[in-house]
């Protein structure tokens, strides 16, 4: 049988050929996969705080890090969050390692293990891990669904995909099938516009996707700095700004004060962008507070008395 033709049961078993380490491992010894990373939702700020505050509390690392060798490096499987807070400090840890054929096989068991936690997840995280697993478990039927009958074959198969994964979690087909759109959507929009669409609804996300990805940016900025409360706030936002960017009749008369404090709002404007930049390349503490006076500076531009 291929590899890829993994089931969520296989995945499951996989956790049975875990061997433990006794060896204490150094910060070189483990390496975090980004495409492993991706799989699952970020922790929110607090939560990795409240999470660094307990191992710290405890003294050490209570459940172990897994790990998987593919062949060059020894890769996180579980534990990436632990392992962020604990590199590079002696604070003690245990180790498992665990045997896989392909990265395709570590990700269905990731995701099956995660859906095991769903009680301590939120529901957009359970969301994108249904998503992810049902277009993993999809896709590793293959089929080049060019002829009539691969192409019906290949729709039993994803019919097949989407029940396994409801069964396992205890929802309908077409709610597993809605998971996964969602997923591919989200990887196909930009950085940032993902960011701030993570926790959007199906209709959003969809309204973001069909944007360029520079209007995708400004849009994910007007949310981002507060300039609009909502997507579809900033959708409007940004369209009424293309709409105000056309050229006018330059034979009008131009009010010097008027000319000069829309400079002085876009100089803020300006600024605001500048520092979400400068914060999306290095995040800071100062970032809200530094973006709140920049905005502070543009409703005094606005509301400058003649």
């Amino acid at each position: 049988m291929s590899t890829l033709n993994l089931t969520m049961q296989e995945g499951i078993l996989a956790m049975e050929s875990r061997t433990i380490l006794e060896v204490e491992m150094t910060e070189t010894d483990l390496h975090i996969a980004e495409r492993l990373r991706k799989l699952l939702p970020p922790l929110t700020p607090e939560e990795q705080q409240q999470l660094k505050e307990n191992i710290e509390s405890d003294g050490r690392v209570r459940d172990p890090i897994l790990y998987w060798h593919d062949g060059k490096r020894n890769v996180v499987i579980d534990g990436m969050h632990r392992w962020d807070i604990v590199k590079g400090t002696p604070i003690p840890f245990r180790t498992e390692q665990m045997h896989f054929a392909n990265y395709e096989e570590a990700e269905v068991w990731i995701l099956n293990h995660q859906l095991g936690r769903r009680n301590l997840l939120n529901p957009t995280a359970i969301r994108k891990i249904r998503g992810e697993l049902y277009n993993r478990l999809k896709a590793s039927h293959g089929g080049d669904r060019k002829s009539e009958k691969s192409k019906c074959q290949f729709e039993t198969l994803i019919g097949d995909a989407a029940t396994e994964v409801a069964e396992k979690t205890g929802v309908s087909r077409s709610t597993i099938i809605r998971d996964g759109d969602r997923v591919k959507t989200l990887e196909n929009l930009t950085k940032s516009a993902r960011n701030v669409a993570e926790n959007s609804s199906d209709k959003d996300v969809k309204s973001l996707a069909k944007l360029s990805a520079s209007d995708q940016y400004a849009v994910a900025r007007a949310v981002r700095v507060g300039q609009a409360c909502t997507i579809p706030d900033a959708i409007k936002l940004i369209s009424a700004k293309a709409g105000k960017d056309k050229p006018g009749d330059s034979s009008i008369p131009k009010d010097p004060f008027k000319t000069q404090r829309s400079k002085t709002v876009k100089t803020a404007q300006a600024l605001v962008r500048a520092f979400d930049d400068l914060d999306d390349l290095m995040s800071s503490r100062d970032h809200k507070a530094t973006i709140s006076a920049c905005q502070d500076l543009m409703v005094k531009a606005r509301n400058w008395p003649r």
